[in-house]
């Protein structure tokens, strides 16, 4: 699905930015924090930033166990969307999800924006 670490780290990084969480991961991988947040299981942070670690490490390695029930709880509709959006983009390949970023986030279905 995602290529090498670096731009998997990348693509992640981006992710992450949509919850405007990205302060959370580097291009080296997850920081001491989001390491800490997924091994607490989110233990003193809001649940949506627990979800978004979740996603990162999902998309990372598969250890996120994520699931979509959890995106519907924790998520507004608008951060969902987003989520939901950029999943997309990343199964369609990185120049899908690089366009959505730098459009600012217009959903190509219906023309609205999505952030």
């Amino acid at each position: 699905m995602l290529g090498a670490i670096k731009d998997r780290n990348a693509v992640i990084l981006e992710v992450l930015a949509a919850g405007h969480v990205s302060h959370l991961w580097a291009l080296e991988g997850p920081t001491p924090e989001a390491i800490r947040i997924r091994e607490s299981a989110g233990e003193g942070v809001e649940p949506s930033v627990h979800t978004w670690v979740l996603l990162a490490f999902a998309l990372f390695n598969g250890t996120g166990s994520l699931t979509v029930a959890r995106m519907f709880d924790t998520l507004t509709p608008h951060q969902l969307a987003i989520a939901l959006s950029l999943l997309i983009r990343v199964a369609m390949g990185t120049p899908g999800l690089e366009s959505i970023l730098e459009s600012g986030g217009e959903d190509p279905e219906s023309g609205s924006t999505l952030n």
